[in-house]
């Protein structure tokens, strides 16, 4: 069943159009989020060389979601050897 914006009323309508606007903008804070803790954490709790860091900086703001996985499978040694 389709539901028109117009005859659902004006404060539905708007309400639909703040949240068209707010979710992308909640998402992209969130994506920013969770890849600045995931650059300190590189940074901090790393072990490898200055270009080993470098690479996983890279690759996680080059690849963001595959980024993330590579690093937590391979990059963080506890969670490897749990895995």
């Amino acid at each position: 069943m389709y539901l028109d914006r117009a005859a659902a009323g004006p404060l539905r309508s708007s309400l639909c159009s703040e949240m068209e606007v707010l979710i992308p903008i909640l998402l992209f804070l969130a994506d920013f989020a969770a890849r600045l803790c995931l650059a300190a954490v590189i940074i901090i709790r790393s072990r490898g060389t200055p270009a080993v860091r470098m690479t996983w900086l890279v690759l996680l703001m080059a690849v963001p979601v595959l980024g993330v996985v590579a690093y937590l499978l391979f990059g963080e040694p506890r969670l490897a050897r749990e895995v």
